[in-house]
């Protein structure tokens, strides 16, 4: 235990960080017009969850049978439908239903809880409720009683970026210096196209450079891309290994290839790999998932936020990253509560031969690593339950493996997001831009793939074997369009983040409680994030 800890049931602090207005044109990728001094005012002086909406991204999409869902204007029913229905869809295909919790799951509140067209906290809330209800199952099997399980709306929204809450010693963290790169948002191409281009690593940021032939200032960057037609930069950058996205709209996205194929599989797809003994893990404490082993090989951002999400309940989650690559530190320290953290080299023999160790006495394997790159170096899902019955194994991805052209492709959340057309929506199709929560996909993803690792151990519990489950960030982009658009009122006002504090080797920690509430079984993080590399490469439990 952490001396100086404030309670996570006790008073806590409410104090959220205010949004700066150069953090918003950073965050969302700039506006595709650039914003002059007063204009940036005017915006920075508008909260974040009540954005003036674009008329256009109001309308455009009328009569679109992608948005059957849309709720009328003005409507605030004390339990959203389109949740509710949504949850119940999710935990079928989970092979689950809200009873199995043993008490009452619910979802209060309603969209618009964020000014955006898009049911973004009512998706946040249904993956958050559908990991409790699945928790709150497996825990039975466990011995615990059953319990209630509730998510709100509004508090769900915060998740959606939870970073932006963190304080240090009581200033805010702020956001990575790859965040200010100069070539980060939306360019026009030379055809009246929009691309999103990606600079969030040094490596990324000087081949792309490199491809583009420009020198690292927001104007170059722009004329360069000013040169390319939209799907002639995209493909290049594919080919490349590079994450640029063209701008498409819902309607062109879903008549894509590989949106074919991944509409054919479900937000969270699960298969049962292998054969084996039904099992459970020893259990080391209390808490339902004590003595869980996790092992992350995960980088920015769905699944560290997976193990964290796992963490919440007491799993054993340890970390595993490279010391020559690590990931921002904000999301770095967002997503590191409740685990340990090792380095590990996995291109030097002797560290690649711990972490199969490390793998044959885990329970789950969480990885994000470039689609191939771990088959590469004899890690493959294959390789992994050889000889290890019963491993959980986790797969994320941007554009998942589901049979379609891009199953090799890289990208990030703000990538799914323009490829998929959320971006053309939020802001039209002459001015494309993220939401006000910046992230769509990200945490979204990490709450829906613990959900199903919860599943799968509760599967594997009455009918053993090894599960393979995977998820993609341009898939879990769909199912939330799939939702529907809201309608045209403003949103609701929004409920306070609740904010706890930590001590950590970081100073005093301010970060966002746990969403998802148990009647039973609280949902917290017993330990702070660690410095990377702190622990050594080894289980605990």
């Amino acid at each position: 235990m952490w001396p100086g800890r404030t309670s996570n049931h006790g008073p806590s602090a409410r104090q959220a960080r205010p949004l700066q207005a150069a953090d918003e044109d950073r965050h969302r990728g700039r506006p595709a017009q650039e914003r002059g001094g007063q204009d940036r005012q005017a915006y920075a002086e508008t909260a974040i969850w009540r954005r003036q909406r674009s008329p256009r991204g109001e309308c455009m999409m009328s009569g679109s049978s992608l948005w059957a869902a849309r709720i009328p204007a003005g409507a605030r029913p004390d339990a959203d439908p389109v949740a509710d229905a949504q949850l119940d869809a999710c935990l079928a295909v989970l092979g689950l239903k809200r009873t199995d919790a043993g008490g009452e799951v619910s979802i209060t509140g309603a969209d618009p809880a964020i000014d955006s067209p898009h049911r973004l906290a009512g998706a946040m809330a249904v993956a958050a409720a559908a990991q409790g209800t699945a928790l709150a199952s497996l825990a039975r099997e466990q011995g615990h009683a059953g319990q209630d399980v509730s998510v709100e709306i509004g508090r769900a929204a915060h998740a959606l970026h939870p970073s932006r809450y963190l304080k240090q010693n009581g200033y805010p963290i702020g956001f990575d210096f790859t965040f200010n790169e100069p070539g980060n948002g939306y360019f026009r191409t030379r055809d009246g196209r929009w691309v999103y281009l990606v600079f969030t690593r040094p490596q990324l940021r000087n081949e792309l450079l490199t491809l583009l032939g420009a020198p690292n200032n927001r104007e170059a960057v722009a004329q360069a891309v000013a040169a390319w037609s939209g799907q002639e930069l995209e493909d290049a950058c594919i080919a490349a290994n590079l994450p640029v996205s063209l701008v498409r709209s819902p309607e062109e996205w879903r008549l894509h290839p590989h949106a074919q194929a991944l509409s054919r599989l479900p937000v969270i797809h699960t298969e049962r790999a292998a054969r084996g003994a039904p099992r459970l893990w020893r259990q080391t404490g209390p808490r339902p998932l004590a003595g869980l082993r996790v092992l992350d090989l995960s980088h920015i951002l769905a699944g560290p936020g997976l193990t964290r999400t796992l963490a919440e309940q007491g799993a054993d989650v340890l970390r595993i990253s490279a010391p020559t690559q690590t990931d921002p530190l904000n999301f770095m320290l967002d997503t590191g509560f409740g685990k340990r953290s090792a380095f590990l080299d996995l291109d030097t023999p002797g560290d690649l031969a711990t972490v199969r160790e490390l793998i044959a006495g885990a329970d789950v394997v969480v990885q994000s690593y470039s689609p191939g790159s771990l088959a590469r170096r004899g890690l493959s899902f294959e390789h992994m339950i050889a000889g290890h019955p019963g491993l959980v194994y986790v797969e994320l991805s941007a554009y998942g493996d589901a049979g379609g052209p891009w199953a090799h492709r890289v990208g990030f959340d703000h990538n799914a997001q323009s490829t998929t057309g959320i971006s053309w929506v939020e802001g039209g199709p002459d001015s494309p831009r993220l939401p006000p929560t910046t992230l769509v996909a990200d945490y979204t993803t990490a709450y829906l793939g613990a959900a199903g690792v919860l599943a799968a151990l509760r599967r594997r519990a009455a009918d053993g074997g090894s599960y393979r489950v995977s998820l993609a960030l341009a898939r879990t982009c769909m199912w939330v369009q799939d939702m529907g658009l809201v309608g045209a009122g403003a949103p609701a006002a929004p409920l306070e983040p609740d904010v706890l504090q930590m001590d950590s080797p970081f100073g005093k920690l301010d970060y966002l409680a746990p969403i998802t509430r148990f009647s039973s079984t609280p949902a917290f993080w017993s330990d702070p994030p660690l410095l990377l590399g702190a622990s050594l490469p080894r289980w605990s439990s």
